[in-house]
């Protein structure tokens, strides 16, 4: 697997963990909204992204090339382009990477780990002994890999919008540091191995049915059922906690200073505008108006 791509499914497994998959619902959310009110002279706007969808795709969302048009700084979560950095540290490898006293043998049966690596081999990858990753992170390599070779050479919708914001002029802003990212990825690494296991053991199966996570994922996103995205068993109230919540509210401290004197388009994973604690209730409660523009 070279760099650009470990790099892209490593950065892409934040998304998953804030936007786990639920049942799909009735309820249709906007992905996005203009921001107005409390002495904004000018609307800022708040688009929520899916991280293995082409920046292509906001030709189609309503309003997009007008509000883009409109700002002077665009705002992502963190900077994409860096993700090389993230994991060539030694304290991210070492999350990463199996621990040297465990082995993927000791974790599946013998039957589990040939059904893991038929899986691993229609994909054209090594063995799961070979690659020493982490359970979780090869379950969510496993669930990305097709989606993101959908894009084509592509960048995803987030790198892009700051792609096309500094050729365009526009200044380029960052929510969180890398260390703040990373400090997520560990979190995601850190569980239980044998819980991985099993969680891996889930996902390889639901591939080799023909129901793959991501795609989902990329299904409610285009539906704009958000609020489906809370509603996954699998995804717990500490996961939601750290992977979304905690994010969100240190992004609300940031988010007025930014769009006070500069018109600002804010991109993020779509996880992060819906429910109680997300980005859209959140700014409400801060006194703006946040008119849907995009249903």
């Amino acid at each position: 697997m070279t760099t650009r791509k470990f790099s892209l499914l490593l950065w892409l497994s934040i998304f998953v963990a804030s936007c786990a998959i639920g049942q799909t619902t009735d309820k249709r959310d906007a992905i996005l909204w203009e921001i107005t009110g409390n002495g904004l002279s000018s609307p800022s706007y708040l688009l929520g992204t899916c991280h293995v969808v082409p920046y292509t795709y906001t030709d189609s969302i309503p309003g997009y090339k007008e509000a883009y048009a409109s700002v002077g700084q665009v705002v992502i979560e963190h900077d994409i382009s860096a993700g090389a950095e993230i994991f060539a540290t030694a304290d991210m490898q070492a999350i990463l990477l199996m621990p040297s006293d465990t082995t993927y043998a000791m974790l599946f049966t013998p039957e589990e780990l040939t059904e893991l690596n038929n899986v691993l081999q229609g994909y054209g990858m090594p063995q799961a002994e070979q690659l020493a990753l982490r359970p979780a992170f090869l379950e969510m390599s496993l669930a990305m890999v097709q989606e993101a070779m959908r894009l084509q050479g592509q960048a995803p919708m987030d790198m892009d919008v700051i792609n096309h914001g500094r050729a365009d002029g526009k200044k380029a802003v960052f929510l969180e540091t890398l260390d703040d990212a990373k400090q997520v990825l560990k979190y995601l690494f850190a569980k239980d191995l044998n819980m991985q296991a099993q969680s891996l053991l889930s996902t390889l199966r639901q591939l080799r049915d023909g129901v793959n996570p991501a795609l989902e994922i990329i299904q409610n996103y285009k539906a704009q059922e958000l609020e489906a995205i809370l509603q996954d068993e699998n995804f717990t109230a500490q996961d939601r906690d750290v992977t979304v919540d905690r994010r969100n509210a240190k992004w609300l401290e940031q988010i007025p200073a930014l769009i006070a004197d500069t018109p600002t388009l804010i991109a993020v994973g779509a996880g992060h505008l819906c429910g109680e604690k997300g980005l859209v209730q959140g700014l409400r409660a801060r006194g703006y108006k946040l008119r849907p523009l995009s249903l």
